[in-house]
C-alpha cells in the first residue's frame, strides 16, 4: 500500500482542465496490498464533483472489488469477502 498512499495528491484544476467530466466522475487508484493486511488498497479522486479526495468511497469499491475478484479467482473467494482500504494520507477508512 506505501505506493498509493504515497502518491501526491493529483492537482484538482489539472484533472478538471484534462476532462470536463462528462463522462469521468472520478479516479479510482488501486493496488494489491503488499503486506497482505487487505487484498487490495486503493484512492479515489473526483474533483469534477467537488471531491480531491474521498477518504472512504462506496463507488471506487463497487469498481474495484470485481476487478480484484478476476485478478485473484480462488484466492479471494466471493467478491463480498474481499477487503481493502481506502488510503486517504491523514484519514481512510477499511471496507470488509
Amino acid at each position: 500500500p506505501s505506493e498509493v498512499a504515497s502518491l501526491p495528491l493529483p492537482s484538482a484544476s489539472l484533472l478538471r482542465a484534462a476532462h470536463d467530466g462528462s463522462l469521468v466522475r472520478g479516479v479510482v487508484v488501486t493496488a494489491r496490498d503488499q503486506d497482505g493486511e487487505y487484498r487490495f488498497v486503493c484512492r479515489y479522486f473526483a474533483p469534477w464533483n467537488g471531491i480531491e479526495e474521498d477518504p472512504v468511497n462506496g463507488a471506487g469499491h463497487v469498481v474495484s472489488v470485481p476487478y480484484w475478484a478476476g485478478e485473484m479467482p480462488g484466492e479471494a473467494g466471493a467478491p463480498a469477502q474481499l477487503t481493502s482500504t481506502f488510503l486517504s494520507p491523514g484519514r481512510g477508512g477499511e471496507v470488509r
